[in-house]
């Protein structure tokens, strides 16, 4: 999952306008630790036992 990360964080903050600097590194440092830990969830989980139903904003496929 390298590289979406970056997407990831960048998608998101589209949605963040009217922050402050200091706020908004603040936000883009937390969805990046979110980023982390999602990866890190899912490590664990086989594809086979992702069901596409509730994939529905994240697409999965085999890396």
């Amino acid at each position: 999952m390298l590289g979406f990360e970056e997407v990831f964080v960048k998608d998101c903050m589209a949605f963040a306008s009217g922050f402050e600097t200091e706020d908004a590194a603040t936000l883009k440092d937390t969805l990046s630790l979110i980023w982390q830990e999602f990866c890190q969830e899912y490590d664990w989980v086989e594809v086979d036992a992702l069901d596409p139903r509730f994939s529905k904003y994240i697409l999965i496929r085999p890396a």
